[in-house]
């Protein structure tokens, strides 16, 4: 398992956006805008990803993304642990997701590259 991103709530994007590219030196590789809802763009260093989030929430921390092998494995192993999923494991692109919550009440999000076979 590895770390892939982590999601940043933000009080002003472009602001944010320009400190993650001039000061920290990482390269947008997304950006959309859902008007009255929320703004996100995403940085790279090359291996892993923050995803910046304006909306109407103070700023936080708001998940932590890992990436996995094998996610029906991963998901197997939660559950001898007694780890719930907020939902069953979801398709989103190329990607398999399922989500939980740490003890401390933080999202985790663990996916699954899926291979075009």
């Amino acid at each position: 398992m590895k770390i892939k991103y982590n999601t940043l709530i933000v009080k002003d994007i472009q602001e944010s956006a320009r400190f993650y590219t001039e000061i920290l030196k990482l390269k947008k590789i997304e950006e959309y805008d859902i008007p009255n809802k929320f703004s996100m763009a995403m940085f790279s260093d090359g291996d892993n990803i923050i995803e910046l989030i304006e909306n109407k929430e103070e700023p936080k921390i708001s998940s932590i993304g890992f990436e996995v092998d094998s996610l029906d494995n991963y998901i197997e192993e939660l559950e001898k642990k007694n780890i719930e999923l907020l939902s069953k494991p979801l398709e989103k692109g190329d990607f398999k997701v399922a989500t939980f919550y740490d003890p401390n009440g933080l999202l985790i999000v663990v996916s699954e590259k899926r291979t075009n076979e």
